[in-house]
This record gives structure tokens, sequence and C-alpha cells, in this order.
């Protein structure tokens, strides 16, 4: 059995076969109601080249927008450049025209704290650091790493001052000719424009 199409383009085709095969056998079909079908096809027929029309004049209207909005624009940008150097010396002057004076630039924040320091490999007066980058979203890109040491001549003693012996743009160094015998902590700080990290996590060595 054959099965009624879905494609408008094989409807139409159908249709006109209909119209066709009835008009030339009137005598096996006289139930056929011709004139019927011719005005159903004759009304799809103009109502698809309205479609068209109405889609091609869409297009066109909707590209007249965008050149339209384009020239704007362009105008609204240099009208506003030389608003700009009319009020040079009153900047504020531009909120007449619901317009604002070009803000100073924020300072670069400072970055965040490097995180998960560690000693990954050691030998008898070397070890080699390494480290992840500040988590995302915490604080502004990273320029360079620092790396601090303290040293305590003693077991039990306390832990002398802090001492910058490495600057590294990696996330990864190693120290060689480092003190041997005595107890160590590593920590890193991360530096940019903006100002310096807080300090890392602390490394405790003995090589």
């Amino acid at each position: 059995m054959a099965r009624f199409p879905r494609d408008e383009a094989l409807i139409l085709a159908l249709m006109n076969d209909m119209i066709a095969g009835y008009a030339a056998n009137p005598g096996i079909f006289p139930g056929a109601q011709v004139a019927a079908l011719e005005a159903a096809r004759d009304a799809f027929l103009a109502a698809s080249h309205g479609q068209l029309q109405k889609k091609a004049e869409a297009l066109v209207a909707t590209e007249n927008k965008k050149l339209a909005l384009a020239r704007m624009t362009k105008l609204m940008g240099n009208q506003i450049k030389q608003s700009e150097v009319d009020t040079a010396e009153h900047p504020g002057q531009l909120e007449l025209i619901g317009w604002g004076a070009r803000k100073k630039p924020d300072p670069a924040a400072a970055p965040g704290q490097p995180r998960m320091v560690r000693a990954v490999e050691q030998g008898t007066d070397w070890l080699t650091l390494k480290w992840k980058a500040p988590a995302k979203g915490d604080g502004g890109a990273v320029q360079t790493y620092v790396v601090e040491r303290r040293v305590a001549e003693k077991a039990g003693e306390e832990f002398g001052a802090w001492e910058q012996i490495a600057t590294v743009l990696d996330r990864k160094i190693t120290l060689e000719e480092q003190p041997r015998y005595v107890q160590m902590e590593y920590c890193v700080f991360a530096l940019n424009a903006g100002g310096v990290s807080k300090p890392s996590n602390l490394v405790a060595v003995v090589l």
C-alpha cells in the first residue's frame, strides 16, 4: 500500500498527478472534485510564494538594521571621542550626555598563594622544589616566583631570618650548594606588578 508523503515537494507532485489523472479519467473517478483540488493547490502555491517573499524581505530588513546600527555606533563613537577632547579639562561634564570620564586603570592585583610546595628530589647538597600555581581566580597573573630559606644550625634552636635564595619563572627549581646537616625550611612567594602573594606552605629539609 502506498504511503502518503510528508515532504512538501512530494505532496505537491502527488497533487498534480491526482488532478491530471482525475481530469483525464472522469469515467473512472466520477466522485473526483478536480476544481476543489485545483483551488487548494493554487492557494498553497500562493501561500508558499508569499512566505518566500516575506523571508526575503526579512533578510533584507535584518541586513539594513545591521548596517544602520553600525553607522549609528560609529557616529556615536566618533562624537564621544570629540566630546572627550572638548571636555578634557572638565571630564565630569561628559555625564551631561550620559557618558562618563575615563577611569584610571586599576593597579594589578597581587598574585594568589603558591600551592603544594614540596621537595621532589634531593642529594648530598642539593634539592629540587616543585609547586602549583595559585588557584584560578585567586589574585592577578604571576610574573615570577621567589624562593626563600631559613636555617636552624642545631636541632631545637630557633630558625634564623628568612633570606631570598632564588627567583624563577617556572614552578620548579633545583637548588645547589645547600647547607648540610642543618635544619632548613623553604617557602615560595608569587610576584607581579601589583605586589607579593602570601607565603606558600613550608617545606622542612635536612641534607
